[in-house]
């Protein structure tokens, strides 16, 4: 129970490194849940339950060293290592791992999704381009055996699951990801420069905090460039052997590498829009706009703006600003 404790302060002083509620929503809440069921007591083995025990106390161990790598994860972010800082932002903001599959979640009638089936139509513009089949290799057989063609259905079907981007958030005539009232791209756009920043607990993002949480938020931005709490140490050659150029000096955390690795993350990001129906009358009696009924089943394109949100008032970075403008022009 000590040794949850300490990782739990330890995650949370290192997020404070990291004034963003949206951050602290989705990173919080589940390592206090596992830190939890890892501080479960365990029962003295006896004879007759000495095998279950012991399964038990294997279980709590693994969820121990999940804690630590994760709080591993946030400590070379803040340390700073740019490429773990725009990791976790990725994370953190549905680009990659447990939290896109949650957003994906919520998006499709049914997950995880029955084998083979297609993409949502709201998904649908951005799936990944299927790679170009090569001739250069001639075939042993006029035409290939079935089970070749479902093994490359099941590759497809994985590939555009896996490598399908995923919006933030959809029009209001186009159903929810549940982030649509959580103020998420305000309090992003805010926090990469594009508006004007306020105080991070004036971000749209601070009031969907739970209570506890708002409690321990900083009140204060960073106006100053931060020293490394804990030098992260340097891992071994063997785990960077594929990308030894990656890990070299850390920086330090300042404000303006803050925002430049916002900016970089609310460039890549991707929207979709449902296309005008041509020749039909929606509910408000305008021709080419379906009812929002069946909004999820017309067809969809990729935007390259965010929905309800205007061209920004402050120009980036010099560094991002080509980005910017070709995502968003």
């Amino acid at each position: 129970m000590a040794d949850a404790k300490a990782l739990y302060r330890s995650f949370l002083t290192h997020l404070r490194r990291l004034p963003d509620p949206h951050l602290w929503r989705v990173l919080v809440p589940p390592y206090k849940a596992l830190l939890r069921s890892a501080s479960v007591p365990v029962p003295p083995p006896a004879d007759a339950a000495g095998a279950e025990s012991s399964r038990a106390a294997a279980r709590q161990a693994r969820r121990l060293n999940r804690a630590r790598d994760q709080l591993a994860e946030v400590g070379m972010a803040v340390a700073c290592h740019p490429h773990a800082l725009a990791r976790l932002l990725d994370k953190a903001y549905a680009q990659r791992g447990r939290v896109r599959w949650e957003l994906l979640s919520s998006m499709t009638p049914t997950f995880p999704p029955p084998r083979l089936s297609p993409l949502p139509a709201p998904l649908a513009p951005l799936a990944p381009p299927t790679p170009a089949v090569s001739e250069t290799v001639p075939r042993a057989r006029a035409a290939p055996p079935p089970s070749a063609a479902r093994r490359e259905a099941l590759r497809a079907w994985r590939r555009a699951w896996t490598g399908v981007g995923v919006p933030l958030v959809l029009r209001a005539d186009a159903g929810a990801t549940a982030w649509e009232h959580t103020g998420v791209l305000d309090g992003l756009r805010a926090l990469a420069g594009v508006d004007e920043r306020p105080r991070p607990r004036d971000l749209p993002t601070y009031a969907h905090l739970p209570p506890a949480l708002q409690r321990v938020f900083p009140r204060r931005p960073a106006h100053r460039a931060h020293a490394q709490l804990h030098p992260h140490p340097r891992p071994r050659p063997a785990s960077t052997r594929r990308n030894p150029a990656t890990w070299r000096r850390p920086r330090v955390l300042s404000p303006r590498l803050l925002r430049r690795a916002y900016a970089r993350l609310l460039a890549k990001l991707v929207f979709v829009r449902p296309a005008p129906a041509t020749g039909r009358q929606g509910a408000s009696g305008q021709p080419g706009m379906a009812p929002a009924d069946d909004a999820r089943a017309r067809t969809w394109v990729k935007d390259t703006r965010p929905p309800a949100l205007a061209r920004p008032r402050r120009a980036l970075a010099r560094a991002d600003e080509t980005d910017w403008v070709r995502a968003h022009a």
